[in-house]
């Protein structure tokens, strides 16, 4: 829907007005407090008025607008009095529309474009995303999601990463493992055996004492052999068992390993225990670096696919039909001709702006913009702005201030009144 003609009678600076648009632009100038804003406002004024609306010295007034879009035509008609306001809103087919439907046609940004400013980067970004034509089958917002979600596990990979070289420390002193099953059996079988040498040593020495014992008998009993005869025989006797026991023994003996320094082989031991604990060591390091090698590889991949994805982005970007020459958009940030739209100038500002809104003020129902105060806008850029807007279908109503001077085109309101000589 578009306006075809808007008819205001005692509103506010304006007295009376009619103009015939048809669904053309409309350009208004005037000087300072002349009503100019106001003619290019009914619309919202009609739908949206506050305050006493009726001109000073007046008892009521009246805004008619009438809107169309080829097919069907609106009615809207605001009578208003110091007191009341009604407002009523019907088709050329006998429909009537609520106020609060009515408003849904609106778009915020239909009012003032230059609202974008007020955004947050971030927020302005987005918006000229949404502007943006893209690729088919390019989806930029499933790439802003797995672009942050790359970037988020990038992150945790690389602080994991950190956190786990810190804990590394230096590589320890790499050491063989020992093998010390065996040398702890020829331990074992030392300590036996030179436990049973010990004993038969040590039965040896008790079996010797007891023959000089019985040496020392023998030659007692013998010095009294008239006496006991007997008894030294039994001794002799005795004295050959025990030598023949003790002949045994020492026959064993020689049987036997030779005798083992213990001290080599615990030191064989101790040698093999201090191998092992650095092995130990040295092992667990190498697990740890191993984990870690693994870490920043995973942290690598991430990061090629974080790029990827920016890649990803740019392609569409670069291969997108922007709605502005000289428009994009780096690190959520809006660029204007290499220079950030925050530090771009007033009239550079309103031309960026329009042109990110006319996307989104062709999505509703009403197709029609308010640009005030364009005396600040270069006159190229306002052109170019009303191309935009007017190639998506959009009406556009501006104002500018002037000292007198009237452009082709525009409509010049002086007092509230269209100044004698110009078309209404």
């Amino acid at each position: 829907m578009k306006i075809l003609q808007i008819e205001v009678s005692n509103y506010r600076l304006i007295k009376a007005l009619l103009l015939d648009l048809n669904g053309e632009n409309l350009a208004v100038a005037g000087k300072t407090g002349q009503g100019k804003t106001t003619a290019i406002s009914l619309l919202w004024e009609a739908l949206k008025m506050v305050g006493d609306p009726v001109t000073h010295g007046e008892k009521k007034g009246q805004i008619r607008i009438t809107l169309g879009d080829g097919e069907t035509e609106v009615f809207i008609t605001r009578s208003f009095t110091a007191k009341t306001a009604p407002i009523t809103i019907v088709t050329s087919k006998g429909k009537n529309i609520s106020a609060s439907a009515f408003a849904d046609w609106f778009c915020g940004l239909g009012q003032n474009p230059h609202k974008i400013m007020e955004m947050k980067p971030k927020e302005q970004a987005q918006a000229l995303l949404e502007a943006v034509k893209l690729p088919e089958g390019v989806d930029l917002g499933e790439l802003e999601v797995k672009r942050a979600q790359a970037a988020s596990e990038r992150l945790d990979l690389k602080r994991d990463g950190e956190r786990d070289a810190r804990a590394l420390g230096v590589e320890p002193e790499k050491a063989e493992r020992v093998d010390l099953s065996e040398l702890l059996q020829q331990q074992n079988d030392a300590s036996e055996a030179n436990f049973e040498r010990t004993k038969i040593i040590g039965d040896i020495s008790n079996a010797e004492s007891t023959l000089e014992i019985l040496k020392a008998a023998a030659t007692q009993k013998a010095n009294e052999l008239n006496q006991l005869e007997q008894a030294a025989k039994q001794a002799a006797n005795a004295v050959d068992d025990q030598i023949e026991s003790i002949n045994q023994m020492q026959s064993t003996l020689t049987t036997l390993a030779p005798a083992v320094d213990m001290a080599d082989v615990q030191k064989s031991i101790q040698d093999g225990t201090i191998a092992n604990t650095k092995a130990d060591q040295w092992e667990a390091w190498e697990k740890q670096n191993q984990a870690l090698i693994k870490l920043r590889e995973e942290y690598k991949a991430k990061d090629n696919q974080v790029k990827e994805l920016d890649q990803a982005k740019k392609d569409a970007l670069a291969a997108a039909e922007w709605p502005l020459e000289g428009l994009s958009v780096e690190d959520g940030t809006i660029i204007f001709n290499g220079s950030p739209l925050q530090q771009c100038g007033n009239s550079e500002q309103m031309l960026v702006c329009g042109a990110l809104a006319a996307e989104t003020i062709s999505q509703h129902k009403l197709h029609v913009v308010r640009m005030d105060g364009i005396e600040s806008m270069d006159p190229e850029d306002f052109k170019k702005l009303s191309k935009i807007f007017n190639d998506k279908g959009i009406q556009v109503l501006s104002s500018r201030v002037t000292r007198g001077d009237v452009d082709d085109g525009e409509l010049l309101i002086v007092d509230g009144e269209l100044q004698e000589g110009e078309p209404s």
